[in-house]
Protein backbone atom coordinates (compact mmCIF):
# COMPACT_ATOMS: atom_id res chain seq x y z
CA UNK A 1 0.00 0.00 0.00
CA UNK A 2 1.25 3.46 -0.82
CA UNK A 3 0.07 6.80 0.48
CA UNK A 4 0.04 10.26 -1.09
CA UNK A 5 -1.34 12.73 1.42
CA UNK A 6 -4.81 11.46 2.37
CA UNK A 7 -5.05 9.19 -0.70
CA UNK A 8 -4.07 5.51 -0.57
CA UNK A 9 -3.16 3.07 -3.36
CA UNK A 10 -3.36 -0.70 -2.89
CA UNK A 11 -1.07 -2.59 -5.27
CA UNK A 12 -2.78 -5.70 -6.67
CA UNK A 13 0.50 -7.57 -7.21
CA UNK A 14 1.44 -7.09 -3.53
CA UNK A 15 -1.79 -8.51 -2.07
CA UNK A 16 -1.80 -12.16 -1.01
CA UNK A 17 -4.76 -14.18 -2.36
CA UNK A 18 -6.96 -16.10 0.06
CA UNK A 19 -7.88 -19.48 -1.48
CA UNK A 20 -11.14 -20.98 -0.27
CA UNK A 21 -13.31 -23.93 -1.15
CA UNK A 22 -16.39 -23.46 1.07
CA UNK A 23 -18.65 -25.77 -0.92
CA UNK A 24 -16.22 -28.58 -1.67
CA UNK A 25 -14.84 -29.61 -5.08
CA UNK A 26 -15.68 -27.23 -7.91
CA UNK A 27 -16.06 -24.21 -5.65
CA UNK A 28 -12.44 -23.15 -5.32
CA UNK A 29 -11.70 -19.45 -5.72
CA UNK A 30 -8.99 -16.97 -4.81
CA UNK A 31 -10.14 -13.75 -3.17
CA UNK A 32 -8.11 -10.72 -2.27
CA UNK A 33 -9.07 -7.61 -0.37
CA UNK A 34 -7.60 -4.40 -1.74
CA UNK A 35 -9.68 -2.28 0.66
CA UNK A 36 -11.21 -3.73 3.81
CA UNK A 37 -12.22 -2.98 7.34
CA UNK A 38 -10.32 -2.81 10.60
CA UNK A 39 -10.78 -5.68 13.09
CA UNK A 40 -13.27 -7.33 13.53
CA UNK A 41 -14.29 -6.69 9.90
CA UNK A 42 -13.18 -8.78 6.96
CA UNK A 43 -9.82 -7.97 5.40
CA UNK A 44 -7.61 -10.79 4.08
CA UNK A 45 -4.40 -8.71 3.97
CA UNK A 46 -4.34 -5.69 6.31
CA UNK A 47 -0.53 -5.49 6.07
CA UNK A 48 -0.59 -4.68 2.34
CA UNK A 49 -4.13 -3.49 1.63
CA UNK A 50 -5.96 -0.31 2.58
CA UNK A 51 -7.90 -0.30 5.86
CA UNK A 52 -11.14 1.68 5.61
CA UNK A 53 -14.07 2.25 8.00
CA UNK A 54 -16.85 2.50 5.39
CA UNK A 55 -16.44 0.15 2.41
CA UNK A 56 -14.48 -2.79 0.99
CA UNK A 57 -13.29 -3.88 -2.45
CA UNK A 58 -11.21 -6.59 -4.00
CA UNK A 59 -11.10 -9.22 -6.69
CA UNK A 60 -11.73 -12.89 -6.99
CA UNK A 61 -10.47 -15.43 -9.47
CA UNK A 62 -12.96 -18.15 -10.35
CA UNK A 63 -11.14 -20.99 -12.13
CA UNK A 64 -12.62 -22.70 -15.18
CA UNK A 65 -15.53 -25.05 -14.31
CA UNK A 66 -15.86 -23.59 -10.79
CA UNK A 67 -18.73 -21.87 -9.02
CA UNK A 68 -18.98 -19.53 -6.11
CA UNK A 69 -21.37 -20.87 -3.49
CA UNK A 70 -24.60 -18.95 -2.96
CA UNK A 71 -24.11 -16.69 0.02
CA UNK A 72 -25.43 -13.52 1.58
CA UNK A 73 -24.30 -10.85 4.00
CA UNK A 74 -25.69 -7.65 5.52
CA UNK A 75 -24.12 -5.24 3.00
CA UNK A 76 -24.87 -4.37 -0.63
CA UNK A 77 -22.42 -5.88 -3.11
CA UNK A 78 -21.49 -5.10 -6.72
CA UNK A 79 -19.59 -7.46 -9.03
CA UNK A 80 -17.93 -6.39 -12.28
CA UNK A 81 -16.74 -9.23 -14.51
CA UNK A 82 -13.45 -8.06 -16.05
CA UNK A 83 -12.20 -11.23 -17.73
CA UNK A 84 -13.77 -14.49 -18.88
CA UNK A 85 -17.42 -15.51 -19.08
CA UNK A 86 -19.69 -16.14 -16.12
CA UNK A 87 -23.25 -16.25 -14.92
CA UNK A 88 -24.59 -14.30 -11.99
CA UNK A 89 -27.32 -15.96 -9.98
CA UNK A 90 -29.47 -15.78 -6.88
CA UNK A 91 -31.65 -18.31 -5.08
CA UNK A 92 -34.61 -16.94 -7.08
CA UNK A 93 -34.84 -16.59 -10.84
CA UNK A 94 -32.60 -17.67 -13.71
CA UNK A 95 -28.84 -17.42 -14.05
CA UNK A 96 -27.88 -14.40 -16.14
CA UNK A 97 -24.92 -14.67 -18.53
CA UNK A 98 -22.25 -12.02 -18.25
CA UNK A 99 -19.35 -10.91 -20.42
CA UNK A 100 -16.46 -8.61 -19.52
CA UNK A 101 -17.54 -5.36 -17.88
CA UNK A 102 -21.08 -6.55 -17.18
CA UNK A 103 -22.12 -5.70 -13.64
CA UNK A 104 -24.23 -7.40 -10.94
CA UNK A 105 -25.79 -5.69 -7.90
CA UNK A 106 -27.01 -7.72 -4.91
CA UNK A 107 -28.79 -5.80 -2.13
CA UNK A 108 -27.92 -6.64 1.47
CA UNK A 109 -29.42 -9.97 2.56
CA UNK A 110 -29.93 -11.37 -0.98
CA UNK A 111 -28.28 -14.70 -1.84
CA UNK A 112 -25.93 -14.35 -4.82
CA UNK A 113 -23.04 -16.10 -6.57
CA UNK A 114 -21.09 -16.39 -9.80
CA UNK A 115 -20.35 -19.39 -12.01
CA UNK A 116 -17.51 -19.61 -14.52
CA UNK A 117 -18.95 -20.77 -17.87
CA UNK A 118 -15.96 -19.88 -20.02
CA UNK A 119 -12.85 -21.66 -21.24
CA UNK A 120 -10.52 -19.55 -19.10
CA UNK A 121 -10.38 -18.28 -15.53
CA UNK A 122 -12.89 -15.55 -14.70
CA UNK A 123 -11.80 -12.41 -12.85
CA UNK A 124 -14.38 -10.39 -10.94
CA UNK A 125 -13.98 -7.12 -9.04
CA UNK A 126 -16.25 -6.84 -5.99
CA UNK A 127 -17.33 -3.79 -3.96
CA UNK A 128 -19.17 -3.61 -0.65
CA UNK A 129 -21.14 -0.62 0.52
CA UNK A 130 -20.36 -1.09 4.21
CA UNK A 131 -18.31 -3.70 6.06
CA UNK A 132 -18.82 -7.36 7.07
CA UNK A 133 -17.39 -9.62 9.73
CA UNK A 134 -16.53 -13.18 8.64
CA UNK A 135 -19.37 -14.52 10.80
CA UNK A 136 -21.86 -12.30 8.90
CA UNK A 137 -21.59 -14.56 5.82
CA UNK A 138 -24.35 -17.10 5.40
CA UNK A 139 -24.02 -19.95 2.90
CA UNK A 140 -27.26 -21.03 1.21
CA UNK A 141 -28.65 -24.06 3.09
CA UNK A 142 -29.30 -26.17 -0.04
CA UNK A 143 -25.85 -27.05 -1.40
CA UNK A 144 -27.35 -28.28 -4.69
CA UNK A 145 -28.18 -24.68 -5.69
Amino acid sequence: MQQAGKMFVSKFKEIRPHWSQPGGPGTQMATNTLVGGPPPYLHWDRDRGIVCDSCAAGTFLLPRDCIQVLHRHPVDEVYVLVRGRATFRSDEGPEIEAEPFDCMYAPAGVYHAARNIGLEDAWIIWFWVGLCRPEDFEIYPDASK
